[in-house]
């Protein structure tokens, strides 16, 4: 019978090999994942500030520039009503009624059209005072599958011309 010599590996030296590959691999997948969950979260962080301050900013332009508000709210819903210039009366709704087709958005109306100008806007306060209105609202994440969703609240006082 021949000898192997010294150039070949043994069945445990081969096995110890395998095992310290996976074992190395295994970290690996561990360090990538981790990396990938945590971009989940940011970016469902950056999803909620992008909402927030999109129907923030678009709601005050406009409720800077308008006469007549009024506002109406519940538990559940908040409603304001203004007269705009250019688009005559125009409505903010928002809903977190689970069983509404437009809850946690928020839609302006106006006669000519309907959009959502924000989506995932889970809490949405408007105080209209002599001098000022007072938006008080706050976004959530989309990515509810790994852990608690990221929310971002924003207010916001807006003069009266």
């Amino acid at each position: 019978m021949k000898s192997l010599g010294k150039n070949a590996f043994t069945l445990t030296e081969a096995l110890v090999a395998v095992a310290l590959f996976a074992f190395l691999m295994t970290g690996l997948y561990t360090t990538l994942y981790a990396g990938r969950l945590s971009f989940e979260i940011q970016n469902s962080s950056l999803v909620a500030q992008r909402y927030a301050r999109n129907a923030l900013d678009a709601m005050s332009r406009e409720l800077r520039m308008v006469d007549n508000i009024a506002v109406a709210q519940s538990s559940s819903s908040v409603t304001v009503t203004c007269d705009n210039p250019l688009d005559g009366a125009v409505t903010y709704s928002w809903t977190n009624d689970p069983s509404s087709s437009s809850a946690n958005r928020i839609i302006r109306t106006t006669a000519a059209a309907t959009r959502i100008i924000a989506q995932n806007i889970s809490l949405l306060s408007v105080t209209n005072n002599a001098d000022n209105v007072v938006i008080d609202l706050t976004a959530t994440g989309t990515d509810n599958t790994i852990g608690s969703p990221e929310s971002i609240q924003l207010i916001k006082k807006i003069a009266k011309r």
